[in-house]
Parts: structure tokens; sequence; C-alpha cells
């Protein structure tokens, strides 16, 4: 099953669900989900030295907005 096919699965059965509470929890596990996700993600990359110094990230970060706020 694709992940596209999930999502509209999903997305119907959310659609059935009648309680705001059920929701409300719905909501929280799925934030709850993401950054577990994420955290796992940047903790995988930390590991494999995936990772730019602040320096980097502050030189690269000017650059990008002179691209987007200084034309």
């Amino acid at each position: 099953m694709t992940i596209e096919t999930l999502k509209t699965n999903f997305i119907e059965q959310v659609k059935q669900i009648r309680s705001k509470e059920t929701l409300m929890r719905l909501q929280e596990i799925l934030e709850s989900s993401e950054m577990m996700d994420r955290t796992k993600e940047s903790l995988e990359d930390i590991e494999n030295g995936n990772v730019i110094s602040l320096a980097n990230f502050d030189k690269q970060n000017k650059e990008w907005i002179k691209t987007q706020f200084m034309k």
C-alpha cells in the first residue's frame, strides 16, 4: 500500500469520527508521533555525522536571506 493510499484511507476514517474528544486525542497522538519520528531522524543524522557547525549554519542562513529578501 502506498503512502498516498494510506493517507486517503486515514482521512476517510477521520471523517467518520463524531466525538470531539476522540479527534483531540487523535491530534495529540499524531503530533507526538511526528515529534518522535523527527527526533529519531535527527539522532540518526547526528550519529552519522550529517551535521553542520553553527558558524556554517549562520553563514548559509545569511546567504539564503540575501537570496530571498535582497532582490
